[in-house]
């Protein structure tokens, strides 16, 4: 059993952790709250399950050297407790915050200890763990080690009938597919989980699915296809206020009206984009959304005012590589 039986008295203290959950500022803010505030007095067994939630909620703050001490603190009680239920998350956890560290060897090596478990709980855990292990080893090009992993992730996923997480098992698959121009077979596990997903309506989880449908027909060269899908994955980032999604859509509605030839039409999205790159001071995406818009003008007959944004493209990608320098 995952959650021991807790007593009355322990239920009133969840009360109160319920309580500052609606009446604090943030997530973060609560569950140090209830840490600060009641948990001297709750046993491990209601300890772990907030060591963990908290933290998950660091990571999530960007803040991963509170969270790998606060997990550090549910593994060791745990361990110590021989409660042992909450463990493998706790430990994955632990490897997501290494991961936001750049410790990527660390988490590697975490995650693999993570697959020993057998009961169906720990089946969880360990699908997770090669969901994991196959972005660490997507990122170095080791495309066969994380094409195993995200195969067993698949099983494990099928196995417990999970139909959201079986879809999101099938888009790691087709991005390896795609990585290695193998756009075909992408498009085979891109297109098997939108069949999983007919009939939901879970929005976040069809966000990436049609980006990455609209990124390989259009390396398939169906333009019209690709901007169909595109605008599917910028209307559900607008419906979820998800700026960088809405940013990021509309530069790939850009392009692919660039290579439709509506080069007003670009411009436009363009300009959208560079706004939100701009107040994230992402200086990739304006670099990216700059260039497009010079090579619009060009192609439409303006070089001057092509030049002038590609020359802001130029200085934004030197000063990039400046503050690069000096950071290293």
């Amino acid at each position: 059993m995952r959650y021991l039986q807790r007593s009355i008295a322990t239920l009133a203290l969840f009360a109160v952790a319920s309580w500052l959950f609606a009446n604090s500022p943030s997530r973060l803010d609560s569950l140090k709250n209830v840490l600060d505030q009641e948990a001297p007095y709750w046993t491990p067994e209601d300890l772990i399950p907030l060591f963990l939630d908290l933290g998950k909620a660091y990571i999530d703050s960007g803040d991963p050297d509170n969270a790998l001490n606060t997990l550090d603190q549910g593994i060791n009680l745990s361990t110590a407790n021989k409660m042992f239920g909450l463990l493998q998350e706790l430990r994955l956890e632990k490897g997501r915050a290494y991961l936001k560290k750049d410790m990527v060897e660390d988490a590697r090596v975490l995650f693999q200890e993570c697959l020993t478990g057998s009961s169906q709980e720990q089946s969880l855990s360990e699908a997770q763990a090669h969901q994991y292990l196959s972005e660490i080893f997507f990122l170095r090009g080791a495309f066969d080690d994380a094409y195993r992993h995200a195969i067993d992730n698949l099983l494990i996923r099928e196995k417990r009938q999970d139909t959201l997480a079986m879809s999101a098992a099938l888009i790691q698959i087709g991005d390896i597919h795609f990585e290695q121009d193998n756009f075909r077979l992408a498009l085979r596990k891109y297109d098997s989980a939108l069949d999983l997903q007919k009939g939901m309506s879970n929005e976040e989880s069809l966000l990436p699915l049609y980006t990455a449908l609209a990124r390989v027909h259009k390396k398939l060269g169906r333009k019209d296809k690709a901007l169909r899908y595109n605008k599917k994955a910028l209307a559900i980032a607008d419906k979820l206020k998800d700026r960088q999604g809405i940013a990021e859509g509309k530069a790939n509605n850009a392009e692919l009206y660039i290579q439709l030839g509506l080069y007003e039409a670009a411009v436009q999205e363009y300009e959208d984009a560079n706004l939100i790159f701009e107040d994230f001071d992402d200086r990739q995406g304006q670099v990216k959304s700059n260039t497009g818009i010079g090579k619009a003008y060009l192609l439409a007959g303006d070089p001057d005012q092509a030049l002038y944004f590609l020359d802001e493209a130029s200085c934004l990608a030197e000063s990039s590589t400046e503050e690069r320098q000096q950071l290293s």
